[in-house]
């Protein structure tokens, strides 16, 4: 479609968030606009709609944003711009300034108390709400450091931004689901300070710990949260929830509970497929590997499985390092070639799909055993098994690195005698 751009595209040229475009899309608001599969693609000629939200400049209610560098003060940020709110996003020093359209931007030392001091002083604004955010990613093996970024830094923001907010304005820290001392220390200090802002100057002081941390070595938990959620629930304490203060509240989407074993129980059908959808969706996720054995109920238009199929042909589309090996009877080909629904997937899949054949596995009982009869999806870190059953989703989810390491041996046996599924598709009078 030569004649039309991407959501991204338009949102770039028109210097306006991607959600928006596609909210104006939606709406009708863009002449042209046309919607192919998922995706919206826009008119090249089409113009950028007046925005009747615009409010001016000077009305506009201030939020503070502190590290805006980090993937969920992004996030916020961008929520807060499209909501039209005025941002002041504080980056650190040490990184480059985030592309974040309309805000103003105020480069700090994070690690620096006298510096945080001078840029807080800078801002002549009135401030409605600030957030501060983990401040860089955790170190847990330098307990100074980490106090310093997570309990005094915070300290100082407040202390320093407090005297320029309104009455009634809400302050939130998030704070990562790990218990290490700084984290404790953080949650604490929202305790103690609540206790004297909040009715000396009227000022809200909350915690949200969240299921995202910025510690790069909590996968399992970064995995399976949405940035896009929880700064929905920020947003909510920053401009709603006026008579709570002082409280941590845990924004985790109900949790992904594990046992003992690292292995949740099986899992109810959405909050089945919820997960796998984080999995597709998530950009911390590389590489890909799937097996499944040929199941009736995966080519049905259901509305889960529909979605199921669309996210791997995005996440395959999107460049991901993925392959998935789909394993059946030969002699069953004919009947899988009358289903419109496969077929239109290996269409489109075909550079990703390999195929076994399971009369080539009847002799080796130990792959059989690891892959069993339903569908595995997983990576180096994690790994959503969905065992054939008569109700749709019954799977579970498994961090447990000794099964993800059986399920590594299985796929580079599988990968080692699979074909394509082009070659196997391109059988016609031979089968």
């Amino acid at each position: 479609m030569e004649n039309y751009i991407s959501i991204k595209e338009a949102a770039t040229t028109w210097q306006i968030s991607e959600r928006r475009v596609r909210a104006l899309c939606m709406n009708g608001q863009i002449d042209g606009a046309v919607k192919v599969g998922k995706s919206w693609c826009v008119p090249k000629s089409a113009q950028k709609p007046s925005d009747k939200r615009s409010i001016k400049e000077e009305n506009k209610s201030v939020i503070a944003v502190a590290d805006v560098s980090s993937d969920i003060g992004m996030s916020i940020a961008n929520l807060l711009l499209e909501k039209n709110f005025k941002v002041i996003g504080l980056y650190s020093k040490q990184e480059n300034p985030p592309a974040l359209q309309g805000a103003i931007l105020k480069a700090v030392d994070f690690e620096n108390e006298k510096d945080v001091i001078s840029v807080c002083g800078s801002i002549v604004d009135t401030l409605s709400g600030l957030v501060i955010t983990e401040l860089g990613n955790c170190d847990t093996e330098n307990f100074e450091l980490g106090l310093q970024k997570y309990f005094f830094i915070p300290n100082i923001l407040i202390r320093e931004l407090i005297e320029k907010m309104d009455y009634f304005a809400s302050v939130v820290l998030l704070s990562s689901a790990g218990n290490n001392a700084a984290q404790v220390f953080k949650r604490e200090l929202v305790s103690s300070l609540s206790s004297h802002y909040s009715e000396r100057y009227g000022i809200r002081i909350n915690c949200i710990m969240t299921n995202i941390p910025s510690c790069l070595n909590d996968v399992q938990y970064r995995r399976l949260g949405m940035l896009e959620e929880v700064s929905e629930d920020i947003y909510l304490f920053l401009t709603a929830h006026k008579f709570a203060t002082g409280q941590t509240f845990v924004v985790d989407g109900g949790a992904l509970k594990v046992d003992d074993l690292t292995m949740t129980k099986s899992l109810p059908t959405a909050q089945f497929y919820k997960y796998i959808e984080k999995f597709f969706t998530s950009k911390f996720t590389k590489k890909i590997r799937s097996v499944s054995m040929m199941m009736p109920n995966e080519w049905s238009e259901d509305r889960n499985e529909k979605r199921f199929r669309e996210y791997n042909i995005e996440a395959m589309q999107r460049g991901i390092d993925f392959k998935r090996v789909f394993i059946f009877d030969i002699n069953d080909l004919p009947e899988l070639k009358k289903k419109k629904l496969l077929l239109d997937y290996i269409r489109k899949t075909l550079p990703w799909t390999y195929f076994v054949d399971i009369n080539a596995l009847d002799n080796n009982q130990k792959i059989l055993n690891i892959i069993k009869s339903g569908y595995l999806l997983f990576d180096d870190e994690i790994a959503i098994v969905d065992n054939e059953t008569d109700s749709v989703g019954s799977g579970y989810i498994t961090l447990d690195k000794n099964q993800i390491a059986d399920y590594k041996f299985a796929m580079d046996y599988l990968e080692g005698v699979a074909v394509s599924m082009k070659e196997i598709i391109n059988k016609k009078q031979e089968v």
